[in-house]
């Protein structure tokens, strides 16, 4: 499908990937990289060929995963492949609540950066994600190192529900730990569910655990005073401990399950 035109190319493609030829390259450059893409675990792998080949059969055993390769075509009618990137169904296989996918391995080519391109990434999947889980999207998932994928996807006229950060997380690449700053992007639909499941509960409840969560909540949603999804989980689950509870509250539990599959660096402020 076309995606919009730079400067380079007449106009930008992408397609699924299905076999792994167009990843040898990028596997190939991810060998003299230091970020802190996932991949390059598996990059050093024998020849980039094969590593390539590994690469599709891990992402597939790790969670249901779509692939997309980016290309920018040419006047003279050849192209050039300017990155790839996934969306994930799900951040792992075990995660059972739907409607949270995962904006993930995102890699722009050394030769390409600096034109804006992963912004056009990001945006490609976000959409792809708005259009296959329609009004069942609750709310899309980032993590990331680098400081310009963090500011496309922060500023608030990128996409429609800008990423706000729930946690920095510890992502360890080729044995070494890296800070990865962890972000949900909450769909509309999803925020009037929660703010709702409020408005009822409060309704019924007047007490300060009720009240802690509230505010947590309100504090997470909006990325203020340093508020992570594991400081929300505490408050949850005291509220729910001290029966400040009704069944709408469970709407929560999709973004707290999060904290099973995320590894904090630092789990509070």
């Amino acid at each position: 499908m076309p995606v919009r035109a730079g400067r380079k190319w007449r106009v930008l493609t992408v397609e699924e990937l299905s076999s792994s030829a167009a990843l040898s390259c990028i596997v190939r450059e991810m060998r003299s990289e230091s970020c802190a893409h996932i991949w390059r675990n598996l990059a050093s792998t024998d020849t980039a060929e094969r590593a390539a080949v590994e690469l599709l059969e891990w992402e597939q055993q790790k969670r249901p995963t779509t692939l997309f390769a980016y290309y920018g075509n040419r006047a003279d009618g050849g192209r050039d492949l300017w990155g790839a990137a996934t969306v994930s169904d799900r951040v792992s296989k075990d995660f059972i609540h739907d409607g949270f996918p995962v904006l993930a391995r995102a890699y722009v080519r050394r030769q390409y950066r600096n034109l804006g391109l992963y912004r056009m990434m990001l945006e490609h999947r976000y959409r792809y994600c708005q259009r296959r889980w329609g009004r069942a999207l609750r709310a899309i998932h980032l993590g990331s190192a680098s400081p310009a994928v963090v500011a496309a996807a922060t500023a608030e006229s990128a996409i429609s529900s800008h990423f706000q950060r729930i946690c920095v997380e510890a992502l360890r690449v080729q044995g070494k730990s890296m800070t990865v700053n962890a972000f949900l992007s909450f769909q509309p639909c999803y925020l009037d569910s929660i703010r709702a499941a409020f408005d009822r509960a409060k309704s019924l409840y007047l007490c300060p655990q009720l009240a802690a969560l509230h505010v947590a909540t309100e504090e997470l949603l909006a990325c203020k005073n340093g508020m992570d999804i594991f400081t929300l989980r505490e408050l949850y689950l005291r509220a729910k401990d001290d029966g400040a509870w009704i069944e709408e509250l469970s709407v929560l539990e999709g973004v707290l399950a999060f904290c099973d599959f995320l590894t904090p660096e630092v789990k509070h402020g």
